[in-house]
């Protein structure tokens, strides 16, 4: 025996109150509103760790399990080569920065910070490192935070201007 049909031909909503008798408008966009304006200057910082020292401080990590600093990035220039080749293409001004210390890295930080970026359009800043859990990276005699790097990004003449990071930590 076949069960009976439910369905008599007629519309399947019996309830004309809550269908839309006239086709879904989108609201009207205004495309010069939709995007941000990127026709400014634009820049990469690459900071880019292959080496690192051989100091005292490396001796007392117990993440690393010899009294060796990490060992050096293979493969970390081809990945420079990599985000400079893309952002060129995307007309953005790159600098790399290879084997800084804690302290160098700080000093580009704070001098690129503070330079007037009324005609920048946007930053974006990539670190390729070793490092730890929880945002220790490691420069050429030793770690530092990144939320160190990120602060120095806050306010002042960056305040209103997108910042993108990418860290690559292995």
């Amino acid at each position: 025996m076949e069960p009976e049909s439910t369905t008599d031909g007629s519309p399947m909503n019996q309830n004309p109150s809550n269908s839309r008798t006239t086709p879904f408008e989108l609201p009207e966009i205004n495309m010069d509103l939709l995007y941000y304006d990127t026709s400014k200057l634009r820049y990469l910082l690459v900071f880019n760790q292959v080496k690192f020292s051989k100091l005292s401080f490396f001796k007392k990590i117990s993440h690393f399990h010899s009294a060796e600093p990490p060992s050096p990035r293979i493969g970390t220039n081809e990945d420079v080569e990599a985000l400079n080749a893309v952002f060129s293409s995307l007309k953005f001004e790159v600098t790399v920065y290879d084997d800084l210390s804690r302290v160098q890295i700080m000093e580009v930080v704070k001098a690129f910070v503070e330079r007037d970026h009324s005609d920048t359009s946007c930053v974006v800043v990539a670190i390729l490192t070793h490092g730890n859990p929880g945002g220790e990276l490691w420069a050429k005699d030793g770690p530092y935070n990144l939320s160190n790097v990120l602060t120095k990004f806050e306010g002042g003449n960056l305040v209103a201007i997108p910042k993108v990071f990418l860290v690559q930590v292995s």
